[in-house]
Parts: C-alpha cells; structure tokens; sequence
C-alpha cells in the first residue's frame, strides 16, 4: 500500500471536522451578548484575590524543598463585549483584565519586564446530565495568552463567590498545582 495514498472518507472526515471547528470557533453578536448575560459570566467580572499552590516546579534547577509553595496576587476582569482576540490558548473569550502576580517565587518569570500582565477568560456552564453529579459552573482563566514567555492556564469551578481548581504552565517541563480565587473585599 503506498503511504502517500489519502482516501477519501478521511478527506470528507476532515473538511467536515474543519467547518464543525470553524462555526464553533465564530460568534455572532447575538450568542455573544447571550453567554455575557448568563449568571456564570456575570460573576466572573470584578477584583480576585488569588492564591495559587505549586505541586509540580516548572524547572529542573528548582528544588522542591526550598521554592515556596504558595504565591497570592490579584486578578481584575471585565466583560470583554469587542470580543475578537484569539490567543492559542483560548478563543474567543468573553472577559479580559490584568493579573498582579509574581511568579518568580516559583522560579520563573512569567512575563518579560516591559510586557502588560494580561488576563483572559471565560465562563461555561457544565450541562452533564448525570443525576449523580454536581451541575458546577467553570471558569477558564489565562494569563499571559499568546506570549514569548510562559501562559498560564487555570481551570476551575465557581462555588459561592468563590473559584478554585488547577493550574498549569505551558512550558515543555509543565509545572503547576492547584488554585482558589476569592473574590476582593474592599475596606
């Protein structure tokens, strides 16, 4: 058999798995305002304390016993309502801010100096339809989309005013752990 041959039912296969992707990837303004409005994405906006736990380091000079475990900052989102970023890690995503983290308590740096500290997210709902199961609202969280240096992925689940989860780092070595965001009280 030659190797080169393609066969057609994988080349209909794929061209319907490439339009299926592309109308899941697009929003019209409509499905747009109708996932911004949903409870889940309402909550998502505002100020977060956030406190994330290394579980795995992201380097091989870094030793377990000496990097601390816990690192806490700040992440602010908005609804993001012009809604045309894509990021490799995310697209489309409904909400944008900044985060005020510093990562070099975990031995990396997660953004070159001069870049901003951006943040992306969005909302979606879990429609399993399990009896056994919670329904829980997830929240997708990234920091750094679309950067030179690291991007940081969380995903968690909302619980009251709170969200906790896992995070991650897209990096060959991995590294992360676990995660809780507390919505900011102010004074």
């Amino acid at each position: 058999m030659n190797a080169t041959r393609v066969f057609p039912g994988r080349i209909v296969a794929a061209v319907l798995l490439m339009l299926c992707v592309a109308s899941a990837c697009r929003s019209n303004g409509a499905e747009r305002q109708r996932a911004l409005d949903d409870a889940p994405a309402r909550r998502l906006v505002g100020v977060w304390d956030v406190t994330l736990h290394l579980d795995r380091a992201l380097t091989l000079t870094s030793h377990a016993k000496t990097v601390p475990r816990d690192v806490a900052g700040t992440i602010t989102l908005v609804e993001d309502h012009f809604g045309r970023a894509t990021y490799p890690q995310m697209s489309a995503p409904t909400h944008a801010g900044a985060y005020d983290v510093d990562f070099r308590i975990f031995d990396f740096q997660a953004r070159d100096a001069a870049d901003a500290p951006i943040a992306v997210a969005r909302t979606t709902h879990d429609s399993s339809t399990s009896l056994n199961r919670t329904h829980a609202d997830s929240a997708y969280i990234v920091l750094n989309p679309g950067t030179s240096r690291y991007a940081l992925m969380l995903a968690g689940a909302f619980t009251g005013d709170s969200i906790a989860g896992v995070w991650s780092v897209e990096s060959f070595l991995g590294g992360g752990g676990t995660f809780a965001l507390h919505r900011h009280m102010t004074p």
